[in-house]
C-alpha cells in the first residue's frame, strides 16, 4: 500500500512539474495585457517542461496501451483552464499534493465520487477521469482555488453565475516567454457545481470548437484510457498527463464510479412545502457530527433522505429554516436541509454561536412591536411588527432601560416581554 501511495504521489508531482500552461499558444492574444506583472525568462534546464501546446506523438506508448485512440493533433490547447502549478507555483502545488495521507486521499476521493458520478452520467463521460483530473488540478482539494469558498477543482477560468475570484497565473507566449497575469476563475457554491461545469466543458467543448473534447465521450471511446489520451495535448500539454491520470484511476480504483447508477427514487415529500419559515443566508458549513449530517427533505424531520453528509466535509449554506416546533435547519441544496446542530458555520462568531429561536407573543395585541436603535444608542419605534406566534432567529442581545432586546433583523429588535424561547 505504501509503495502504491509513493508511486501515485510521484506521478502527481511529475505532472505538476510538467503540466505547462494549457494557454501556451493562445497566450499570444494577451501580449498587450495590462495585468502582466512579471516577465520570467524561459529556461532549458528542465527538458521535461513542454512549451508547445501540441499533442505528444508518443502518447499511446506512455499510455501503456498501443491501441489507445489518441485522436488528431491540435494546434492549441484549451485556453479556458489553468493548472495548480501555474496558479500557485510548483513548490506550493507539491506541498498540497503530498499533504494528505493515503487514508485521507481515499476519504477525499469517496467524498467527491458521487458528484463526479452524477455529472458524468448527465454528460455520458467517465467519472473516473473527472475525479483524476480534480485530484491533479487541485492537489487533492488543497489548492487555494479549490478550497472554500472557491470550490474550483479544475482551474476553469471565467465565472459561474457571475461569481469569480481573481488569482495570478503563469502564461506563455513566443514574444515574452513565461510571464504572470491576473485572471478571473469561476467560483462555485460547492464541488458539485464544479464537477458539473467541467462535465459541461467536456461535452460541449469550446466556443470555437464544440467537439473539442469529443474523444472523452463514452459513445466515442472503448474505455477511460481513450478519454485520458484525448485530454493530453488538449486539456493539458504535459507529455505524461494521460499516464498520470491512468495511474491515479488505477491506484484508487476510480473505475467503480464509472458504473451507471440509478437516479434516487423520487421522495414522496419532494413536492412538500418547506416545513417552517425560511431565511436567506450565505455561509460555509462543516459537518461536525462524527456520524455525519442526515439530510431532510424541505426540513421535515419525518422525510429523511438516503444521503448523509460526511463528517468533516464542507457545504455551501444558502438558507435556514425555523420549523413550527422551533428547530433550526440549514439549507445545503434546493430541497435538502440538515439540522443546525450537525454543522459548524465557517463564519461562526460569538453572535452566531448564540443564535436562538424565539416566538413572538403580545397578549394585548395581534402583533409585537419592533424598535430600532440610533447611533447614540437611543431606541425609536419601528415601522413593522411581528405576528403573534411567528418564529424568528435572534443572534444578538442589547440591554436598554432595564429590558433586554433581541435582534431579529439588521436594526429591528424585540423586547424581552414579548419573547418566548423555543430552544
Amino acid at each position: 500500500m505504501r509503495k502504491r501511495l509513493l508511486l501515485t504521489s510521484v506521478a502527481v508531482l511529475n505532472t505538476l512539474a510538467t503540466v505547462a500552461v494549457p494557454t501556451v499558444v493562445s497566450a499570444e492574444t494577451t501580449d498587450t495585457n495590462t495585468n502582466i506583472e512579471e516577465i520570467v525568462p524561459t529556461t532549458d534546464t528542465d527538458d521535461t517542461i513542454e512549451t508547445e501546446a501540441v499533442a505528444d506523438p508518443n502518447v499511446a506508448v506512455s499510455n501503456e496501451a498501443p491501441d489507445v485512440i489518441k485522436g488528431p493533433e491540435v494546434s492549441k490547447a484549451d485556453p479556458t483552464v489553468a493548472h495548480a502549478n501555474d496558479i500557485e507555483g510548483f513548490e506550493v502545488a507539491k506541498e498540497n499534493a503530498l499533504s494528505r495521507s493515503w487514508s485521507s486521499q481515499m476519504a477525499w476521493a469517496e467524498q467527491i465520487g458521487p458528484w463526479a458520478q452524477k455529472s458524468a452520467q448527465r454528460y455520458n463521460l467517465y467519472a473516473s477521469v473527472m475525479m483524476a483530473q480534480a485530484i491533479i488540478e487541485s492537489g487533492w482539494g488543497k489548492s487555494s482555488l479549490a478550497m472554500p469558498p472557491n470550490h474550483n477543482l479544475f482551474g476553469i477560468k471565467g465565472s459561474y453565475h457571475g461569481q469569480s475570484v481573481s488569482m495570478r497565473t503563469a502564461e506563455w507566449s513566443q514574444r515574452y516567454g513565461w510571464y504572470y497575469i491576473t485572471a478571473n476563475f469561476a467560483k462555485y457554491p460547492t464541488y458539485e457545481q464544479s464537477f458539473d461545469d467541467n462535465g459541461n466543458k467536456l461535452r460541449n467543448g469550446l466556443t470555437y470548437n464544440h467537439s473539442f473534447y469529443r474523444g472523452t465521450w463514452k459513445e466515442n471511446t472503448r474505455s477511460y484510457r481513450d478519454a485520458t489520451a484525448w485530454l493530453q495535448g488538449r486539456y493539458a500539454t504535459a507529455p505524461n498527463y494521460a499516464a498520470t491520470l491512468n495511474n491515479i484511476i488505477s491506484s484508487y480504483d476510480l473505475t467503480r464510479y464509472d458504473r451507471p447508477v440509478q437516479e434516487p427514487e423520487t421522495n414522496a415529500g419532494s413536492d412538500a412545502p418547506i416545513n417552517g419559515t425560511r431565511f436567506d443566508m450565505s455561509d460555509i458549513g462543516i459537518v461536525k457530527n462524527p456520524h455525519g449530517a442526515q439530510i431532510y427533505t424541505q426540513a421535515h424531520p419525518d422525510l429523511p433522505s438516503k444521503n448523509i453528509l460526511k463528517h468533516g466535509s464542507d457545504w455551501q449554506v444558502t438558507g435556514k429554516v425555523v420549523t413550527p416546533e422551533g428547530h433550526l435547519y440549514y439549507q445545503v441544496s434546493t430541497q435538502e436541509y440538515v439540522k443546525a446542530s450537525d454543522l459548524q458555520l465557517k463564519s461562526d462568531d460569538k453572535a452566531q454561536s448564540n443564535q436562538k429561536v424565539i416566538k413572538a407573543n403580545n397578549p394585548k395585541s395581534y402583533a409585537v412591536p419592533l424598535v430600532g436603535f440610533d447611533k447614540s444608542g437611543q431606541a425609536f419605534d419601528g415601522t413593522r411588527g411581528l405576528a403573534n406566534g411567528s418564529l424568528w432567529i435572534t443572534d444578538q442581545v442589547k440591554e436598554y432601560q432595564g429590558h433586554k432586546y433581541h435582534r431579529v433583523s439588521t436594526n429591528e429588535w424585540i423586547m424581552d416581554s414579548y419573547v418566548q424561547f423555543m430552544n
